[in-house]
């Protein structure tokens, strides 16, 4: 299955509706001008209303081999 996502700052990239799931083999980015600054960037995370760490990755919990 392949999909192309482009991110619009207004729309989330992950709708609350959304029942679609991505894992690591799933994506690829292909880097590409942009005018967004490293510190510009927000890289938050949300899981729930209440659980918002800030910490940009999360593990899948599942091994990664070849």
């Amino acid at each position: 299955m392949s999909v192309f996502c482009t991110w619009n700052h207004s729309i989330p990239i992950v709708s609350k509706s959304s029942r679609r799931q991505f894992y690591f083999e799933d994506v690829l980015l292909i880097p590409s001008y942009s005018e967004v600054l490293p510190r510009e960037a927000n890289v938050k995370i949300q899981f729930t209303t209440d659980i918002r760490p800030n910490a940009p990755i999360v593990s899948g919990g599942h091994a990664l081999s070849d």
